[in-house]
């Protein structure tokens, strides 16, 4: 079937419609299951690194007083470089599956024993920008400007884990974004959540591939009001996403999403509701645990040149 290929610049409300593409899972899977971990301790702002403040989104006390380092909220960062992202690492070990990292480059040059290993266990390292939060923001900057810092962490996400980002997703991504990434050799965008299935778009007369990023199933919700409290609300909505998409992927083929934060669910308790997650999933036949780059690699080769 031909998919749409809506312009980049214009708002698509349409999408597939009632007509999703059957795509062939590796395996004669129908359902895609990717983990994605944002790695970032040491990218965000901080007072320490030359910012004029720090982050004040999470456990704090300063709140962002110019000039002022907030030795809590540094720490609620570090308890995911120094324990959670380890934590992580052992699940996926003991599942036997492939993640994609979304990683801050700086994040990285602060520790590098975790690029080495995201590396050594196979893992995609995605790119999450060299900083973080208001300091990694592209929204407004000149083009080339912008371009270099994309440059910036692509090469030290190749140096640092041994593999250069072929996708990526930040905070403040523009349609100037979604151009330089086709530029610079990106395989997928994911700067996207507007689907179950990936989808391309026409990016001055190029095909641009969108995966989606899920800001639904994402723990990042432990911290925003109205959000989870207890491992067992993620692991609850993570089986009810789930039994969702397998019962409909028996018709048509889909994709999921468990996106994670080692400082949030890196903890004790809610990293138990992630691995039971995972266990739960991989009860079902006709799952596939993919990076998403497998996934995107997949998608263009059955969709890519019609």
């Amino acid at each position: 079937m031909a998919l749409p290929l809506a312009d980049y610049k214009a708002r698509d409300l349409v999408g597939y419609g009632d007509q999703p593409p059957k795509v062939e899972w590796p395996g004669g899977a129908r359902l895609a299951v990717n983990v994605v971990v944002n790695y970032e301790a040491g990218g965000e702002p901080c007072v320490d690194f030359g910012d004029p403040r720090c982050e004040t989104a999470g456990i704090g006390s300063v709140r962002g007083e110019p000039g002022v380092r907030d030795l809590i909220l540094e720490s609620f960062f570090e308890y995911g470089s120094r324990v959670g992202v380890w934590r992580y690492l052992d699940i996926f070990q003991n599942h036997n599956i492939k993640a994609s990292f979304l990683v801050v480059g700086h994040a990285l040059e602060m520790n590098p024993e975790v690029a080495k290993a995201i590396g050594e266990a196979g893992h995609e390292p995605m790119d999450h920008g060299y900083r973080w939060g208001y300091a990694g923001s592209l929204t407004g900057r000149p083009r080339e400007q912008e371009r270099e810092m994309i440059r910036k962490n692509v090469e030290t996400v190749r140096r640092l884990v041994g593999e250069r980002p072929v996708g990526q997703f930040i905070g403040g991504a523009t349609l100037q974004t979604r151009e330089l990434l086709l530029e610079e050799g990106y395989l997928y965008d994911s700067n996207y959540t507007g689907g179950d299935l990936p989808i391309f778009v026409n990016v001055k007369g190029k095909k641009a591939l969108l995966v989606p990023y899920s800001r639904v199933l994402n723990d990042g919700r432990f911290w925003r009001e109205n959000g989870f409290i207890l491992g067992e609300q993620y692991l609850r909505y993570g089986k009810e996403l789930f039994d969702r998409l397998y019962e409909e992927s028996a018709h048509t083929p889909k994709m999921m999403t468990m996106a994670l934060h080692d400082r949030l669910c890196g903890q004790p308790g809610r990293a138990a509701a992630v691995e039971e997650l995972i266990g739960y999933i991989k009860g079902h036949p006709g799952v596939w645990f993919a990076r998403r780059d497998e996934i995107a690699k997949v998608w263009i080769e059955q969709f890519g040149s019609e």
